[in-house]
């Protein structure tokens, strides 16, 4: 073979092996190019869409959530992910949906987080605490979409201080939700939370306070466990002037 068709055959491997890089690397390019068109949404977009989320879509904020307001937003490490955080007061304690329950109001302040990606909602957190989404506290266990975990209940410190003094619990029901009592063997009682801050005490009342009832108890008896009397100063829940 001369030396002028050695040089030819060595030009067209060397040819064909750039062209063999050439594919290889357009192909490993491919594989790496993300969406060229992904569907953004702008942060004032995604802003808007956590907002009513939380709105429409948080069990703990339909139940008892008031005065929504924004408070933050975060980039994420992916593509068009933004964090969004809310404030927000509930009446009661406890997160999602606590109907059935004994809650005592107390105005509870809130901070909720809204993970979205593309416009979509991925996670939804309240306090570090409860996932809105999975309606769970985060690493327990909930019954279906209740907020019950299966922790050991805290007993109520006025019922057991009630017990602990010789009473026994009565649990009343009103039109602003269920009382308890603790009732005495002289037939003397006082409302568990009264009596366990010391503001009244046994052998001090021999009648039933059912202020709160709805009905204005002017005319009663006046043996053991007859309603006590109201008017428009000791029960302006029920009685008017």
């Amino acid at each position: 073979m001369s030396i002028k068709y050695k040089n030819i055959l060595v030009a067209l491997l060397i040819i064909i092996l750039l062209g063999l890089v050439i594919w290889l690397a357009a192909t490993r390019n491919n594989c790496e190019i993300p969406d060229q068109n992904p569907e953004l949404y702008t942060q004032a977009e995604a802003k808007d869409i956590a907002r009513n989320w939380v709105l429409t879509n948080s069990s703990t904020y339909k139940f008892d959530g008031y005065d929504l307001n924004y408070k933050s937003v975060k980039l994420l490490k992916c593509v068009n992910c933004y964090q969004y955080a809310y404030s927000f007061k509930s009446k009661y304690p406890g997160y999602g949906d606590r109907t059935g329950t004994v809650l005592k109001e107390t105005v509870t302040p809130h901070v909720i987080t809204v993970n979205t990606q593309k416009g979509e909602v991925i996670e939804v957190i309240t306090d570090g605490k409860y996932d809105e989404i999975k309606m769970e506290l985060l690493g327990e266990q909930i019954n279906n979409t209740k907020t019950e975990a299966t922790t050991t209940t805290i007993a109520n410190p006025a019922s057991t201080y009630c017990k602990q003094q010789g009473g026994s619990l009565e649990i009343r029901e009103f039109i602003d939700g269920q009382r308890g009592f603790c009732v005495f063997e002289d037939g003397s009682e006082c409302e568990e939370w009264k009596f366990f801050r010391k503001e009244c005490s046994m052998g001090k009342s021999f009648c039933q306070d059912f202020c709160g009832d709805g009905t204005c108890q002017e005319m009663v008896c006046m043996a053991v466990g007859c309603p006590c009397a109201e008017n428009a100063n000791n029960c302006p829940i029920d009685c008017t002037e």
